[in-house]
């Protein structure tokens, strides 16, 4: 369902959905450093790191809370959820298309969505 819009092709598939199957193995210089410069903004993604550990894997497995969590988060620190959804879908995909941030992150699952998180904060 996450895909079906945008692939036509098994090699789509496997282009575009990479991601769902193997880790991260680097993000894009320039589009890493335009999220993560901002200090701010990586404080917000440590910050929503530490909400998203609080959040049961079964809750993860709703992208609703995940969207909930986002958005209060950022409404709670005053900053509008683009901010915090674009750079979220980044250290999930690498990329910054992709289907439905929140569907995308109840398929892949807490453990794998906070590794990304982390390893791109850390990066």
């Amino acid at each position: 369902m996450l895909f079906r819009s945008r692939i036509k092709t098994f090699k789509d598939f496997l282009s575009q959905a990479a991601y769902c199957f193997s880790d991260i193995e680097s993000y894009e210089p320039v589009t890493y450093d335009s999220f993560l410069l901002n200090r701010p903004l990586k404080r917000h993604l440590e910050e929503w790191f530490e909400k998203g550990l609080e959040l049961s894997g079964q809750d993860f497995e709703v992208p609703e809370k995940i969207e909930t969590l986002t958005r209060e988060s950022a409404a709670g620190w005053g900053i509008e959820a683009k901010d915090l959804i674009h750079p979220l879908r980044f250290a999930m995909t690498g990329k910054t298309v992709s289907p439905g941030l929140f569907e995308l992150m109840s398929v892949l699952g807490k453990e794998t969505c906070l590794s990304r998180l982390k390893k791109f904060l850390k990066k």
